[in-house]
């Protein structure tokens, strides 16, 4: 799954391995499924 650093929320790289939560939306350009408000889990 791709994500953008955009779609970090609250700002903090995040790291290798790290458990997170996220939305899927769709990438407008391409139509592939991109992670979208991306959170920390």
């Amino acid at each position: 799954m791709f994500v953008h650093v955009s779609a970090v929320e609250g700002g903090s790289p995040l790291r290798e391995g790290q458990k997170v939560s996220y939305d899927i939306g769709q990438d407008r350009k391409t139509g592939k499924s991109r992670a979208e408000n991306v959170r920390s889990a």
